[in-house]
């Protein structure tokens, strides 16, 4: 009987450890929660301003450093790959994560436009330089879309990406998007949540 005791005693012991281990993996490998709504707001002289509400969270139990954060605009049908291809070249479609690291690093801490007005970068920095570190908590920021200069087209897709990187050096990226629509005659734009 004390050894059934002693047996059951270590197969126990055992799998608390492996599970203790398993939670402790997941709080450090759970992705961020991201969620882009792109809406209309009113300005102060009655202009309808076309804004992005960026919200990141984190649930895992250790805070995260984000290493890059933008909202990415460009034609509601092309890839996020496509997207950055009008700013590095059209070689970067055909991987997205070395597209949009080349695209990141290469730009400055401000709204950048294609070449074509096509395509645009806004860089977040408020996550990745004045949020040092997203802890327990979720972060928002609401961001004025500039439309200007883009192309007069019906409709752009608003990607947002956020890029962590992994102590070793791995990248990890998340993204999710809306729709921000652009009238003629007023250049002001909406979407819906996602």
């Amino acid at each position: 009987m004390s050894d059934t005791a002693s047996l059951v005693g270590i197969v126990g012991g055992v799998l608390g450890a492996l599970a203790f281990l398993w939670r402790f993996l997941e709080s450090l490998l759970a992705y961020l929660h991201l969620d882009l709504a792109v809406e209309v707001v009113e300005g102060v002289d009655g202009s309808r301003l076309p804004t992005a509400l960026v919200t990141v969270e984190n649930k895992g139990r250790l805070g995260k450093r984000i290493h890059y954060a933008a909202l990415l605009v460009g034609p509601p049908r092309e890839t996020i790959g496509e997207i950055a291809a009008h700013f590095v070249g059209s070689d970067a479609q055909s991987d997205t994560a070395p597209a949009l690291l080349s695209l990141f690093e290469s730009q400055p801490d401000h709204d950048h436009y294609a070449p074509d007005r096509r395509a645009a970068v806004i860089p977040l920095p408020f996550f990745y330089r004045e949020q040092r570190r997203i802890g327990t908590e979720t972060v928002h920021q609401r961001v004025i879309l500039d439309p200007s200069g883009l192309s007069q087209e019906a409709a752009y897709r608003v990607v947002l990406v956020v890029c962590l990187r992994y102590p070793l050096g791995g990248l990890r990226w998340r993204t999710t998007g809306d729709l921000l629509a652009i009238y003629a005659g007023n250049r002001g734009g909406g979407g819906g949540r996602r």
